[in-house]
Protein backbone atom coordinates (compact mmCIF):
# COMPACT_ATOMS: atom_id res chain seq x y z
CA UNK A 1 0.00 0.00 0.00
CA UNK A 2 1.15 3.53 -0.79
CA UNK A 3 1.33 4.87 2.77
CA UNK A 4 1.78 1.76 4.85
CA UNK A 5 4.31 -0.37 2.99
CA UNK A 6 7.92 -0.68 4.13
CA UNK A 7 9.28 1.21 1.14
CA UNK A 8 10.39 4.83 1.67
CA UNK A 9 8.88 6.95 -1.08
CA UNK A 10 9.88 10.21 -2.71
CA UNK A 11 6.94 12.61 -3.15
CA UNK A 12 7.04 15.39 -5.75
CA UNK A 13 4.76 18.33 -4.95
CA UNK A 14 2.83 19.29 -8.10
CA UNK A 15 2.22 23.01 -7.62
CA UNK A 16 1.08 24.07 -11.11
CA UNK A 17 -0.38 26.62 -11.18
CA UNK A 18 -1.54 26.26 -14.78
CA UNK A 19 -2.77 23.04 -16.39
CA UNK A 20 0.31 22.70 -18.61
CA UNK A 21 2.57 23.12 -15.59
CA UNK A 22 0.67 20.43 -13.73
CA UNK A 23 1.09 17.92 -16.56
CA UNK A 24 4.83 18.60 -16.87
CA UNK A 25 5.34 18.20 -13.12
CA UNK A 26 3.32 14.97 -13.00
CA UNK A 27 5.43 13.56 -15.82
CA UNK A 28 8.53 14.59 -13.87
CA UNK A 29 7.29 12.72 -10.82
CA UNK A 30 6.66 9.63 -12.93
CA UNK A 31 10.16 9.82 -14.45
CA UNK A 32 11.63 10.04 -10.95
CA UNK A 33 9.67 6.99 -9.81
CA UNK A 34 7.98 9.20 -7.22
CA UNK A 35 4.51 9.80 -5.86
CA UNK A 36 2.85 12.93 -7.26
CA UNK A 37 1.34 15.13 -4.55
CA UNK A 38 -1.43 17.08 -6.28
CA UNK A 39 -1.55 20.42 -4.44
CA UNK A 40 -5.01 21.50 -5.49
CA UNK A 41 -4.86 24.68 -3.39
CA UNK A 42 -2.02 25.96 -5.59
CA UNK A 43 -3.68 25.25 -8.95
CA UNK A 44 -5.75 27.66 -11.02
CA UNK A 45 -8.23 24.83 -11.69
CA UNK A 46 -8.32 22.49 -8.64
CA UNK A 47 -9.80 19.52 -10.48
CA UNK A 48 -7.59 16.41 -10.69
CA UNK A 49 -10.10 14.12 -12.41
CA UNK A 50 -8.38 14.15 -15.82
CA UNK A 51 -5.02 13.26 -14.24
CA UNK A 52 -6.53 10.49 -12.14
CA UNK A 53 -8.01 8.96 -15.28
CA UNK A 54 -4.68 8.70 -17.10
CA UNK A 55 -3.72 5.12 -17.93
CA UNK A 56 -0.04 5.66 -17.29
CA UNK A 57 0.55 7.88 -14.29
CA UNK A 58 2.47 7.87 -11.01
CA UNK A 59 0.70 7.09 -7.73
CA UNK A 60 -1.13 10.19 -6.55
CA UNK A 61 -1.57 11.78 -3.13
CA UNK A 62 -4.18 14.55 -3.28
CA UNK A 63 -3.81 17.57 -0.99
CA UNK A 64 -5.96 20.71 -0.66
CA UNK A 65 -4.19 22.71 2.03
CA UNK A 66 -6.12 25.44 3.90
CA UNK A 67 -4.65 28.87 4.60
CA UNK A 68 -4.45 28.13 8.33
CA UNK A 69 -1.87 25.38 7.64
CA UNK A 70 0.25 27.20 5.10
CA UNK A 71 -1.83 26.51 2.00
CA UNK A 72 -3.83 28.87 -0.21
CA UNK A 73 -7.34 27.46 -0.12
CA UNK A 74 -9.65 29.79 1.82
CA UNK A 75 -12.77 27.71 1.13
CA UNK A 76 -14.80 26.15 3.94
CA UNK A 77 -13.60 22.74 5.10
CA UNK A 78 -16.74 21.12 3.67
CA UNK A 79 -15.80 22.31 0.17
CA UNK A 80 -12.18 21.19 0.45
CA UNK A 81 -13.06 17.82 1.93
CA UNK A 82 -15.63 17.22 -0.81
CA UNK A 83 -12.86 17.71 -3.38
CA UNK A 84 -10.61 15.24 -1.56
CA UNK A 85 -13.40 12.69 -1.25
CA UNK A 86 -14.18 13.00 -4.95
CA UNK A 87 -10.48 12.49 -5.74
CA UNK A 88 -10.43 9.36 -3.56
CA UNK A 89 -13.47 7.92 -5.28
CA UNK A 90 -11.91 8.91 -8.60
CA UNK A 91 -8.91 6.65 -8.04
CA UNK A 92 -6.39 8.64 -6.01
CA UNK A 93 -4.18 6.30 -4.02
CA UNK A 94 -4.14 8.61 -0.98
CA UNK A 95 -5.51 11.88 0.38
CA UNK A 96 -4.02 14.30 2.93
CA UNK A 97 -6.42 15.57 5.61
CA UNK A 98 -5.36 18.12 8.24
CA UNK A 99 -5.94 17.10 11.85
CA UNK A 100 -8.11 20.20 12.34
CA UNK A 101 -10.54 18.87 9.68
CA UNK A 102 -10.36 15.21 10.66
CA UNK A 103 -13.65 15.05 12.55
CA UNK A 104 -15.51 16.64 9.64
CA UNK A 105 -13.99 14.07 7.26
CA UNK A 106 -14.90 10.97 9.26
CA UNK A 107 -18.22 10.24 7.55
CA UNK A 108 -17.09 11.00 3.98
CA UNK A 109 -16.49 8.33 1.36
CA UNK A 110 -12.90 8.48 0.08
CA UNK A 111 -13.19 5.35 -2.02
CA UNK A 112 -10.12 3.14 -1.75
CA UNK A 113 -7.78 6.01 -1.02
CA UNK A 114 -5.59 5.72 2.05
CA UNK A 115 -5.74 8.64 4.46
CA UNK A 116 -2.79 10.68 5.67
CA UNK A 117 -3.51 12.95 8.65
CA UNK A 118 -1.21 15.96 8.86
CA UNK A 119 -0.41 19.07 10.85
CA UNK A 120 1.75 22.01 9.76
CA UNK A 121 3.11 24.50 12.31
CA UNK A 122 4.73 27.59 10.78
CA UNK A 123 5.47 29.47 13.99
CA UNK A 124 9.24 29.25 14.57
CA UNK A 125 10.26 26.62 17.08
CA UNK A 126 9.54 22.95 17.62
CA UNK A 127 6.81 22.42 20.20
CA UNK A 128 6.16 19.21 22.12
CA UNK A 129 6.75 16.80 19.26
CA UNK A 130 5.72 13.74 21.27
CA UNK A 131 2.33 15.30 22.09
CA UNK A 132 1.76 16.30 18.46
CA UNK A 133 2.64 12.79 17.28
CA UNK A 134 0.30 11.24 19.86
CA UNK A 135 -2.54 13.55 18.75
CA UNK A 136 -2.03 12.65 15.09
CA UNK A 137 -1.84 8.94 15.80
CA UNK A 138 -5.04 9.04 17.83
CA UNK A 139 -6.92 9.99 14.65
CA UNK A 140 -6.56 6.43 13.39
CA UNK A 141 -5.42 7.35 9.87
CA UNK A 142 -3.23 5.14 7.72
CA UNK A 143 -0.20 7.41 8.19
CA UNK A 144 0.75 10.67 9.90
CA UNK A 145 2.77 13.73 8.88
CA UNK A 146 4.03 16.55 11.10
CA UNK A 147 5.81 19.59 9.62
CA UNK A 148 7.36 22.24 11.87
CA UNK A 149 9.66 25.26 11.50
CA UNK A 150 12.95 24.70 13.37
CA UNK A 151 14.74 27.74 14.76
CA UNK A 152 18.14 26.09 14.41
CA UNK A 153 19.81 22.90 13.25
CA UNK A 154 19.71 21.40 16.76
CA UNK A 155 15.91 21.30 16.63
CA UNK A 156 16.07 19.50 13.28
CA UNK A 157 18.45 16.93 14.73
CA UNK A 158 16.02 16.32 17.58
CA UNK A 159 13.28 15.81 14.98
CA UNK A 160 15.35 13.08 13.37
CA UNK A 161 15.76 11.43 16.75
CA UNK A 162 11.98 11.50 17.24
CA UNK A 163 11.53 10.08 13.74
CA UNK A 164 13.76 7.13 14.56
CA UNK A 165 11.64 6.26 17.61
CA UNK A 166 8.23 6.25 15.91
CA UNK A 167 6.53 2.94 15.22
CA UNK A 168 4.29 2.86 12.16
CA UNK A 169 4.01 4.99 9.01
CA UNK A 170 5.04 8.54 9.90
CA UNK A 171 6.92 11.50 8.45
CA UNK A 172 8.42 14.35 10.49
CA UNK A 173 9.63 17.35 8.50
CA UNK A 174 11.65 20.41 9.45
CA UNK A 175 10.77 23.25 7.08
CA UNK A 176 13.11 26.01 5.97
CA UNK A 177 16.90 25.89 5.56
CA UNK A 178 17.46 24.54 9.06
CA UNK A 179 15.22 21.61 8.20
CA UNK A 180 16.98 20.47 5.02
CA UNK A 181 18.65 17.61 6.87
CA UNK A 182 15.25 16.13 7.80
CA UNK A 183 14.43 15.88 4.09
CA UNK A 184 17.81 14.58 2.94
CA UNK A 185 18.26 12.02 5.73
CA UNK A 186 14.61 11.49 6.68
CA UNK A 187 14.33 8.12 4.93
CA UNK A 188 17.45 6.85 6.74
CA UNK A 189 15.77 7.66 10.05
CA UNK A 190 12.49 5.98 9.11
CA UNK A 191 10.34 8.64 7.43
CA UNK A 192 7.91 7.02 5.00
CA UNK A 193 7.41 9.99 2.67
CA UNK A 194 10.12 12.42 1.57
CA UNK A 195 8.69 15.54 -0.06
CA UNK A 196 10.60 17.25 -2.87
CA UNK A 197 9.96 20.17 -5.19
CA UNK A 198 9.28 19.62 -8.88
CA UNK A 199 12.24 20.70 -11.00
CA UNK A 200 9.96 22.80 -13.16
CA UNK A 201 7.82 24.33 -10.42
CA UNK A 202 7.86 26.25 -7.18
CA UNK A 203 8.44 24.54 -3.85
CA UNK A 204 5.22 23.75 -2.02
CA UNK A 205 6.82 24.37 1.37
CA UNK A 206 9.89 26.28 2.55
CA UNK A 207 13.06 24.24 2.29
CA UNK A 208 11.87 21.62 -0.18
CA UNK A 209 14.80 20.26 -2.19
CA UNK A 210 14.31 19.83 -5.97
CA UNK A 211 13.62 16.21 -6.92
CA UNK A 212 16.68 16.05 -9.18
CA UNK A 213 18.92 17.09 -6.28
CA UNK A 214 17.30 14.52 -4.00
CA UNK A 215 18.01 11.77 -6.52
CA UNK A 216 21.32 12.82 -8.05
CA UNK A 217 23.04 14.89 -5.35
CA UNK A 218 21.75 13.21 -2.19
CA UNK A 219 21.29 9.73 -3.72
CA UNK A 220 17.78 9.21 -2.37
CA UNK A 221 17.33 5.69 -3.74
CA UNK A 222 20.43 4.42 -1.95
CA UNK A 223 19.57 6.22 1.31
CA UNK A 224 15.98 4.92 1.22
CA UNK A 225 17.00 1.38 0.35
CA UNK A 226 20.09 0.92 2.51
CA UNK A 227 20.06 3.77 5.02
CA UNK A 228 23.39 5.39 5.88
CA UNK A 229 26.17 3.88 7.96
CA UNK A 230 27.45 7.38 8.73
CA UNK A 231 26.96 10.91 7.50
CA UNK A 232 29.07 14.05 7.18
CA UNK A 233 28.32 17.71 6.63
CA UNK A 234 29.48 21.22 5.90
CA UNK A 235 28.88 23.76 8.66
CA UNK A 236 28.50 27.47 8.10
CA UNK A 237 26.18 30.47 8.16
CA UNK A 238 25.10 30.94 5.42
CA UNK A 239 25.63 27.55 3.81
CA UNK A 240 23.19 27.16 0.92
CA UNK A 241 25.85 28.31 -1.59
CA UNK A 242 28.32 25.56 -0.66
CA UNK A 243 29.30 23.05 -3.32
CA UNK A 244 30.85 20.68 -0.78
CA UNK A 245 27.76 18.37 -0.76
CA UNK A 246 28.12 17.94 -4.52
CA UNK A 247 31.80 17.13 -4.16
CA UNK A 248 31.65 14.64 -1.29
CA UNK A 249 28.45 12.87 -2.33
CA UNK A 250 29.99 12.35 -5.76
CA UNK A 251 32.99 10.77 -4.03
CA UNK A 252 30.79 8.52 -1.91
CA UNK A 253 28.97 7.36 -5.04
CA UNK A 254 32.23 6.78 -6.91
CA UNK A 255 33.71 4.83 -3.98
CA UNK A 256 30.43 2.99 -3.27
CA UNK A 257 30.39 4.11 0.36
CA UNK A 258 27.13 4.02 2.41
CA UNK A 259 27.49 7.65 3.47
CA UNK A 260 25.75 10.96 2.86
CA UNK A 261 26.98 14.55 3.10
CA UNK A 262 24.60 17.38 4.01
CA UNK A 263 24.60 21.16 4.51
CA UNK A 264 24.28 22.24 8.15
CA UNK A 265 23.48 25.87 8.81
CA UNK A 266 24.04 27.01 12.38
CA UNK A 267 24.74 30.24 14.21
CA UNK A 268 26.37 28.40 17.12
CA UNK A 269 28.81 25.57 16.45
CA UNK A 270 28.82 24.49 20.10
CA UNK A 271 25.06 23.89 20.08
CA UNK A 272 25.40 21.86 16.87
CA UNK A 273 28.19 19.66 18.24
CA UNK A 274 26.17 18.95 21.36
CA UNK A 275 23.08 18.06 19.31
CA UNK A 276 25.15 15.67 17.15
CA UNK A 277 26.01 13.41 20.09
CA UNK A 278 23.38 10.68 19.38
CA UNK A 279 23.81 10.83 15.61
CA UNK A 280 26.22 8.87 13.36
CA UNK A 281 27.93 12.03 12.11
CA UNK A 282 31.65 11.27 11.74
CA UNK A 283 33.05 14.44 10.24
CA UNK A 284 32.39 18.08 9.42
CA UNK A 285 33.80 20.55 6.92
CA UNK A 286 33.83 23.93 8.66
CA UNK A 287 33.49 27.23 6.87
CA UNK A 288 32.78 30.83 7.87
CA UNK A 289 32.14 31.98 10.52
CA UNK A 290 32.96 28.89 12.59
CA UNK A 291 36.62 28.03 11.85
CA UNK A 292 38.03 29.60 14.99
CA UNK A 293 35.25 28.10 17.13
CA UNK A 294 36.00 24.67 15.63
CA UNK A 295 39.52 24.86 16.99
CA UNK A 296 38.39 26.15 20.37
CA UNK A 297 35.70 23.48 20.84
CA UNK A 298 37.79 20.51 19.74
CA UNK A 299 39.32 18.06 22.19
CA UNK A 300 42.47 17.77 20.05
CA UNK A 301 44.04 19.70 17.18
CA UNK A 302 46.82 19.20 14.64
CA UNK A 303 49.81 21.52 14.29
CA UNK A 304 48.48 23.37 11.24
CA UNK A 305 45.20 24.20 12.97
CA UNK A 306 46.96 25.38 16.14
CA UNK A 307 49.43 27.59 14.28
CA UNK A 308 46.85 29.04 11.89
CA UNK A 309 44.37 29.55 14.73
CA UNK A 310 41.48 27.95 12.88
CA UNK A 311 40.21 24.58 11.70
CA UNK A 312 38.24 23.69 8.61
CA UNK A 313 37.87 19.98 9.44
CA UNK A 314 36.40 18.21 12.46
CA UNK A 315 36.60 14.45 12.86
CA UNK A 316 34.80 12.52 15.57
CA UNK A 317 37.17 10.63 17.83
CA UNK A 318 36.38 7.10 18.99
CA UNK A 319 37.21 8.20 22.52
CA UNK A 320 34.81 11.13 22.38
CA UNK A 321 35.08 14.74 21.31
CA UNK A 322 36.39 16.07 18.02
CA UNK A 323 39.78 16.32 16.33
CA UNK A 324 40.35 19.71 14.67
CA UNK A 325 42.53 19.90 11.57
CA UNK A 326 43.26 22.45 8.89
CA UNK A 327 43.44 21.04 5.38
CA UNK A 328 43.64 24.47 3.75
CA UNK A 329 47.42 24.77 4.28
CA UNK A 330 48.35 21.41 2.69
CA UNK A 331 45.80 22.14 -0.05
CA UNK A 332 47.61 25.36 -0.93
CA UNK A 333 50.94 23.54 -1.05
CA UNK A 334 49.45 20.90 -3.36
CA UNK A 335 47.78 23.51 -5.57
CA UNK A 336 51.11 25.28 -6.01
CA UNK A 337 52.95 22.15 -7.06
CA UNK A 338 54.27 20.83 -3.75
CA UNK A 339 56.80 21.97 -1.18
CA UNK A 340 59.80 21.36 -3.48
CA UNK A 341 58.38 23.82 -6.00
CA UNK A 342 58.08 26.50 -3.30
CA UNK A 343 61.35 26.19 -1.41
CA UNK A 344 63.43 29.34 -1.76
CA UNK A 345 60.79 31.13 -3.83
CA UNK A 346 59.71 34.67 -3.07
CA UNK A 347 55.99 34.77 -2.32
CA UNK A 348 53.50 37.61 -1.89
CA UNK A 349 50.30 36.96 0.04
CA UNK A 350 47.48 39.49 -0.33
CA UNK A 351 45.14 39.56 2.68
CA UNK A 352 45.35 38.76 6.39
CA UNK A 353 42.24 36.72 7.14
CA UNK A 354 41.85 33.00 7.70
CA UNK A 355 42.77 31.96 4.17
CA UNK A 356 45.80 34.26 4.24
CA UNK A 357 46.95 32.67 7.50
CA UNK A 358 46.67 29.24 5.89
CA UNK A 359 48.61 30.49 2.86
CA UNK A 360 51.42 31.95 4.97
CA UNK A 361 51.63 28.76 7.01
CA UNK A 362 51.76 26.66 3.81
CA UNK A 363 54.44 28.82 2.20
CA UNK A 364 56.69 29.22 5.23
CA UNK A 365 56.76 25.49 6.08
CA UNK A 366 57.62 24.85 2.43
CA UNK A 367 60.64 27.13 2.66
CA UNK A 368 59.34 30.14 0.74
CA UNK A 369 60.27 33.74 1.60
CA UNK A 370 56.91 35.30 2.40
CA UNK A 371 55.73 38.90 2.24
CA UNK A 372 52.23 39.88 3.37
CA UNK A 373 50.26 42.91 2.24
CA UNK A 374 46.85 43.79 3.62
CA UNK A 375 44.59 46.83 3.63
CA UNK A 376 44.90 46.94 7.44
CA UNK A 377 48.63 46.96 8.19
CA UNK A 378 48.33 45.83 11.81
CA UNK A 379 46.45 42.66 10.86
CA UNK A 380 49.20 41.75 8.44
CA UNK A 381 51.85 42.50 11.06
CA UNK A 382 50.03 40.32 13.59
CA UNK A 383 49.89 37.49 11.06
CA UNK A 384 53.62 37.61 10.38
CA UNK A 385 54.41 37.75 14.10
CA UNK A 386 52.44 34.53 14.52
CA UNK A 387 53.56 32.65 11.42
CA UNK A 388 56.67 34.32 10.05
CA UNK A 389 57.38 36.41 6.99
CA UNK A 390 57.60 40.15 6.51
CA UNK A 391 54.96 42.77 5.91
CA UNK A 392 54.68 45.70 3.49
CA UNK A 393 52.14 48.50 3.58
CA UNK A 394 51.38 48.42 -0.14
CA UNK A 395 52.48 47.03 -3.47
CA UNK A 396 52.45 48.76 -6.80
CA UNK A 397 51.10 47.43 -10.07
CA UNK A 398 54.51 45.92 -10.91
CA UNK A 399 54.66 42.66 -8.93
CA UNK A 400 57.27 40.92 -11.07
CA UNK A 401 59.78 40.69 -8.19
CA UNK A 402 57.77 37.87 -6.61
CA UNK A 403 57.83 34.32 -7.92
CA UNK A 404 54.49 33.36 -6.36
CA UNK A 405 51.48 35.59 -5.72
CA UNK A 406 48.51 34.40 -3.67
CA UNK A 407 45.27 36.38 -3.52
CA UNK A 408 43.71 35.46 -0.18
CA UNK A 409 41.14 38.27 -0.27
CA UNK A 410 37.58 38.11 -1.59
CA UNK A 411 38.27 40.64 -4.34
CA UNK A 412 37.09 39.24 -7.65
CA UNK A 413 34.46 36.96 -6.12
CA UNK A 414 31.05 36.79 -7.74
CA UNK A 415 29.11 39.01 -8.16
CA UNK A 416 31.95 41.59 -8.06
CA UNK A 417 33.83 39.87 -10.87
CA UNK A 418 35.36 43.09 -12.24
CA UNK A 419 37.36 43.74 -9.09
CA UNK A 420 40.96 42.61 -8.54
CA UNK A 421 43.50 43.09 -5.74
CA UNK A 422 46.07 44.20 -8.35
CA UNK A 423 44.52 46.71 -10.79
CA UNK A 424 46.71 47.16 -13.86
CA UNK A 425 49.01 44.48 -12.47
CA UNK A 426 52.23 43.73 -14.36
CA UNK A 427 53.23 40.07 -14.32
CA UNK A 428 55.90 37.99 -16.03
CA UNK A 429 56.52 34.58 -17.51
CA UNK A 430 57.60 31.97 -15.00
CA UNK A 431 55.57 33.60 -12.25
CA UNK A 432 52.78 31.66 -10.50
CA UNK A 433 49.60 33.56 -9.62
CA UNK A 434 47.12 31.74 -7.40
CA UNK A 435 43.65 33.12 -6.66
CA UNK A 436 41.86 31.42 -3.75
CA UNK A 437 38.54 32.78 -5.07
CA UNK A 438 36.78 29.93 -6.90
CA UNK A 439 33.55 31.58 -8.01
CA UNK A 440 34.11 32.46 -10.79
CA UNK A 441 36.76 29.92 -11.71
CA UNK A 442 38.51 32.43 -13.99
CA UNK A 443 38.87 35.68 -12.08
CA UNK A 444 40.02 38.95 -13.56
CA UNK A 445 43.33 38.56 -11.69
CA UNK A 446 43.99 35.16 -13.24
CA UNK A 447 43.02 36.24 -16.74
CA UNK A 448 45.29 39.30 -16.62
CA UNK A 449 48.20 37.28 -15.21
CA UNK A 450 47.83 34.53 -17.81
CA UNK A 451 47.66 37.05 -20.64
CA UNK A 452 51.15 38.25 -19.61
CA UNK A 453 52.68 34.78 -19.50
CA UNK A 454 52.28 33.92 -15.83
CA UNK A 455 50.98 30.52 -14.73
CA UNK A 456 47.45 30.97 -13.36
CA UNK A 457 46.21 28.60 -10.63
CA UNK A 458 42.48 28.54 -9.98
CA UNK A 459 40.91 28.60 -6.55
CA UNK A 460 38.97 25.48 -7.47
CA UNK A 461 42.24 23.55 -7.17
CA UNK A 462 42.56 24.53 -3.52
CA UNK A 463 38.91 23.63 -2.97
CA UNK A 464 39.46 20.18 -4.46
CA UNK A 465 42.73 19.59 -2.61
CA UNK A 466 41.37 20.50 0.82
CA UNK A 467 38.36 18.25 0.20
CA UNK A 468 40.67 15.47 -0.99
CA UNK A 469 42.48 15.55 2.33
CA UNK A 470 39.20 15.62 4.27
CA UNK A 471 37.94 12.56 2.42
CA UNK A 472 41.16 10.68 3.16
CA UNK A 473 40.96 11.62 6.86
CA UNK A 474 37.36 10.45 7.17
CA UNK A 475 37.39 7.33 5.00
CA UNK A 476 40.99 6.28 4.43
CA UNK A 477 40.24 6.26 0.71
CA UNK A 478 41.73 8.25 -2.15
CA UNK A 479 39.55 10.95 -3.63
CA UNK A 480 38.30 10.51 -7.21
CA UNK A 481 40.14 13.58 -8.46
CA UNK A 482 39.39 12.83 -12.10
CA UNK A 483 35.65 12.67 -11.44
CA UNK A 484 35.85 15.83 -9.36
CA UNK A 485 37.78 17.82 -11.95
CA UNK A 486 35.32 16.81 -14.66
CA UNK A 487 32.56 18.42 -12.57
CA UNK A 488 34.35 21.49 -11.18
Amino acid sequence: MLLTGPEKRLVVSVTGPQVDDVHVQVLGAAAAGAIAELRLDLWEDPNPSALLALESRPPMLVTDRPVREGGRDSAEDAVRLARLAAAGRGGAEAVDIEISAWQAARDLDFGKAQRLVSHHIFEPGVADVDSEIARLRSAGADAIKLAVMPRDIAESLRLLESQRLIDGPATLIGMGEYGTITRVLGAAYGAGLIYAAADSGDAAAPGQVPVSAMRDLYRFERVAREGVEAWFGVVGDPISHSRSPELHNLAFEHLKLPYCYVPLRTRDLGILLEALEPHPCRGLSVTLPHKEAALRLAAEADEDARRIGAANTLTRRASGGWLAQNTDAPAIVAALGGASALSGRRALVLGAGGVARAAVRALTVSGAEVTVCNRTFERAASLTRDLGGQVVRSVGPDVTEWDVIVNATSLGMSPSVETTPLPDGRFRAGQVVFDTVYAPAETRLLMEAASQGATAVRGTEMFLQQARRQLEIWTGREAPMGAWRSRF
